[in-house]
């Protein structure tokens, strides 16, 4: 694979992780959180137009985004249930009492990035 290809790859796979982290605030809003599934679903339809146009297998790669975004509004659904409030960010919070926020955090952030990939080598065969 073209190494400019692969760059292009892993920078729309990170995409959500870099929103995740450093605008979440951006997420917490409703209308912001629409705005990345509506990029999402753009990028997902620019995917199977390579992949059926072009031949190049970056419709995999393009759900990364719309599986990162589903799986934070699942967590953070579920989060909200059982706590009644929203996740803190607890990236650079030293403060105690806040366990479950640090689960949640490390729970998004590993199945955000462990997930895609194991989908993306499974199914690499089917879209190549």
């Amino acid at each position: 694979m073209n190494q400019a290809l692969i760059f292009m790859m892993m920078t729309i796979w990170l995409f959500p992780f870099t929103i995740f982290m450093f605008y979440r605030i951006f997420l917490e809003n409703k209308k912001g959180l629409t705005a990345m599934y509506i990029l999402s679903i753009i990028l997902v339809i620019l995917g199977l137009i390579m992949v059926i146009r072009y031949k190049i297998p970056m419709f995999l790669c393009m759900l990364g985004p719309l599986f990162f975004f589903s799986l934070y509004d699942i967590a953070t659904r579920i989060f909200v249930a059982r706590y009644n409030r929203k996740p803190i960010d607890t990236g650079y919070s030293w403060q105690s009492g806040i366990f479950a926020d640090r689960v949640y955090n490390i729970t998004v952030t590993t199945l955000g990035l462990i997930l895609p990939i194991l989908i993306f080598a499974l199914l690499y065969d089917l879209f190549k």
